[in-house]
């Protein structure tokens, strides 16, 4: 049986987290044997991620970081890996990526990949540029999750087009209906699901709802997420005295389930290397108003499941929203055809064979 070990820095759930725990178990149930090892913070144990893998049948090595800088555990992955035999190491994010890349390169017979999952620009800026790039010697092969990364990546980051495959997230819609309330036929809601972070722009989001109001007056935006803009987004919402139409409702683990309430999806990023929200979305059959940024085009087809724009223009985002709120045929018709989408596009089965597929060819190459 191949050995998998895959290394991540264990906190919080968000879009990363929430692709390994739809990978991992789909692995396992393939025939690999799967482990996770969580690189975690003493003040974030335990992890709600890894706990949340385990809770999935995922075995989890709990190794715990003092600092994002500590050279010294270099060694001790190493220790690691030689203690458990693995044929694959796979690596997720900045901080697995340099020092289990690095572990793992040390270690002859070990294959080792990395999935790049964000466009963040320090990864465009020194130091972090040339470090990175250096860092991704260390790996057999990347795995893009989106064509958007995959180019990001080659620029930014030289990696060689044999050396980079994109695979897509992967999305199942729930096997049963959800246990949200309903959705009132005679009010909207709008939803904004990410964590609570320049990057996600809920500023832009709650700055269009004035202008939503003026043509469409019984509309609420709810809000998942939490994040440390928190207090700043709830001070920006009281002074367009908006408290009333706007809810935080913090972060929510089951996110899909909150989707059944909402009438579209609003998704104004500044950037995003994919968007698993965006295929939440999906399976419940919302059409979505994002921006023309990043991966999203590669995911939200405009005008067919839902419309784009572009970052940081609230008054484009209200006419969005608008035309959508004032015409239910085309909400419903852009609903289908996203779910129609996914399903033939982002699946976990098709996510989880990609990978596998990519597994096999590193292992039979010298």
């Amino acid at each position: 049986m191949v050995k998998i070990l895959h290394i991540q820095r264990a906190g919080d759930i968000a879009g990363a987290e929430n692709h390994l725990l739809h990978l991992l178990p789909g692995l396992r149930q393939r025939g690999y044997d799967v482990t996770f090892l969580a690189l975690t913070k003493p003040q974030e144990a335990p992890s709600p991620f890894a706990q949340a893998l385990h809770s999935r049948g995922i075995p989890v090595i709990d190794q715990r970081v003092a600092s994002e800088w500590q050279p010294e555990m270099v060694p001790k992955l190493i220790h690691i890996l030689r203690q458990g035999n693995y044929d694959i190491v796979h690596t997720h994010l900045l901080y697995a990526d340099l020092y289990g890349g690095l572990a793992a390169r040390c270690l002859p017979g070990v294959k080792v990949l990395c999935t790049r999952h964000n466009d963040n620009r320090y990864r465009q800026r020194w130091p972090m540029r040339p470090l990175i790039t250096w860092n991704t010697r260390c790996f057999h092969h990347v795995i893009a999750i989106s064509e958007h990364i995959k180019r990001f990546n080659q620029h930014y980051q030289r990696v060689p087009e044999d050396k980079i495959t994109v695979i897509p997230y992967g999305y199942d819609p729930p096997a049963q209906e959800s246990s949200v309330a309903p959705k009132s036929s005679d009010s909207f809601t709008l939803g904004m699901v990410g964590r609570l972070v320049p990057q996600k722009s809920h500023a832009t989001a709650i700055q269009a709802l004035p202008l939503i109001l003026k043509r469409v007056p019984q509309v609420r935006l709810v809000i998942l997420g939490d994040g440390p803009l928190r207090e700043p987004l709830m001070a920006l919402t009281k002074e367009l005295h908006l408290t009333s139409h706007v809810e935080f409702v913090g972060y929510q683990p089951q996110a899909g389930e909150w989707m059944r309430q909402f009438d579209l999806l609003v998704h104004p990023s500044q950037h995003e290397g994919f968007g698993l929200v965006l295929l939440e979305a999906m399976a419940a059959r919302l059409p979505i108003v994002a921006t023309r940024v990043s991966a999203i085009p590669e995911i939200v087809l405009d005008g067919q499941t839902g419309l784009l724009i572009p970052p940081e223009q609230p008054e484009l985002l209200a006419q969005a929203v608008i035309q959508l709120l004032t015409n239910p045929e085309q909400r419903a018709r852009m609903g289908a055809a996203g779910y129609a989408r996914l399903v033939q596009e982002f699946t976990v089965a098709k996510m989880v064979e990609r990978t596998a597929n990519l597994y096999q060819s590193l292992l039979s190459k010298a």
